[in-house]
This record gives structure tokens, C-alpha cells and sequence, in this order.
């Protein structure tokens, strides 16, 4: 897992790549302070690459939580994204994902919130926050 977390614009958007997402929650990914101030903060982009094919890939499933500390498995998400093996997924969401709390996420190969199985291929993510 290799997480980049560009906090270097003066305001939004954040953006955030891992090249080796997994089933371990990562904690916290977007600026506290922006989520503290009155607009909020929103998950408006993601890009979800699982494209290697062959032995031992499968579909996974990107868990974004609106918790601090979530258990993987446990935690309800705010939102759950298929990402159907040997290719890429991209949302974006005009609205937005309200977050209230903190942004963290897991990816997963079971659907729902139950499952707590990492991939057994590399999986990229890229999540776009905006206020």
C-alpha cells in the first residue's frame, strides 16, 4: 500500500491515490479542518482501477466510511462502489458524499457491509474531496 495525500492546495479540491488499496481501513484521508467548517465536506470523485486480469482476481468492493476509526466489516459505510475485475470504475458525484465526521475507506472483496477479505490483486484508488 503506497497512500499520497495531496494537502498542499490552499483549498480544495484534496485528492488522494493509493496503489495498493486494501481491507485494512485507512484513517482520516481529507483534511479534518475543511470537514469542520460550515459547508463541509463531500467525496465528488472516484476512480477505482482493477484491472489485473488472470489467476486470483475477482470483483472488490470500495468501502467509504464517515467515521474516524472504522472495523472493516463491523462499520455501516456511507457508500459502497463495485469495481468489476480487469478494468476501471469512475464516479463522480455532483452532490457529493456528505461527510460529517472523517473520510476513511477499505476495499474488499465481499458486497455489503459484512467481509473483511483484501484483494488478491492490486487495486488502485483515487478520491476527490471538495467543500
Amino acid at each position: 500500500m503506497a497512500v499520497t495525500n495531496n494537502e498542499q492546495m490552499v483549498d480544495f479540491p484534496d485528492l488522494l491515490l493509493d496503489t495498493g488499496a486494501g481491507a485494512t481501513a485507512i484513517r482520516s484521508v481529507f483534511r479534518k479542518a475543511a470537514i469542520d467548517t460550515a459547508a463541509g465536506l463531500q467525496v465528488v470523485s472516484i476512480d477505482i482501477g482493477n484491472s489485473t486480469a488472470g489467476g486470483g482476481s475477482s470483483t472488490v468492493y470500495l468501502r467509504i466510511f464517515d467515521s474516524l476509526d472504522p472495523l472493516v466489516g463491523t462499520t455501516d459505510p456511507e457508500v459502497i462502489i463495485m469495481a468489476p475485475h480487469g478494468g476501471s470504475t469512475s464516479v463522480v458525484i455532483t452532490t457529493g458524499i456528505p461527510i460529517t465526521n472523517n473520510v476513511s475507506y477499505a476495499v474488499v472483496k465481499e458486497a455489503g457491509t459484512a467481509g473483511t477479505t483484501a484483494p488478491s490483486t492490486t487495486v488502485t484508488l483515487t478520491l476527490v474531496g471538495s467543500r
